[in-house]
């Protein structure tokens, strides 16, 4: 039994061996691939860039100094976080009906409204920053 276990032993030593090399490897691989998206254009820009959603957001920053960029997605962020608080601690949602289906339909209404205007403050302030990272580098 004793000589078994020792067997069982050394072989689980050797697998949790291999598992914490291939894990070590596989989140170094990970970094190295954040570090390169992070090199890349948001999907926000993007689309922005191709006359999509946001274009004339996108079209209107053009020129603008990486300051002013980086201070506009800071205040762009602040609002969405404001909004969330909003979503939060109920802010705005007044009562509209007696009826609880009603009010309901009101308040989902409310965060609906509020969630979407989150990620278009979320997706500007991406396309600022990467305006600004474009205007810091010389390529506007």
């Amino acid at each position: 039994l004793n000589a078994y276990l020792n067997n069982r032993l050394s072989y689980f030593k050797t697998w949790l061996s291999i598992t914490l090399d291939a894990e070590s490897a596989f989140l170094q691989s990970c970094s190295a691939y954040k570090a390169i998206i992070n090199l890349r254009p948001s999907k926000s820009f993007q689309v922005a860039e191709q006359g999509g959603k946001h274009a004339g957001y996108l079209k209107n920053r053009l020129g603008q100094s990486s300051e002013s960029l980086l201070s506009e997605a800071k205040t762009l962020r602040q609002r969405a976080a404001e909004h969330q608080a909003k979503i939060a601690k109920r802010i705005g949602f007044e009562k509209v009906s007696n009826d609880p289906i009603i009010q309901a339909r009101a308040e989902a209404g409310r965060i609906k409204h509020l969630e979407k205007e989150i990620q278009n403050f979320l997706e500007q302030a991406e396309i600022a920053e990467e305006l600004a990272r474009r205007a810091a580098a010389g390529g506007l």
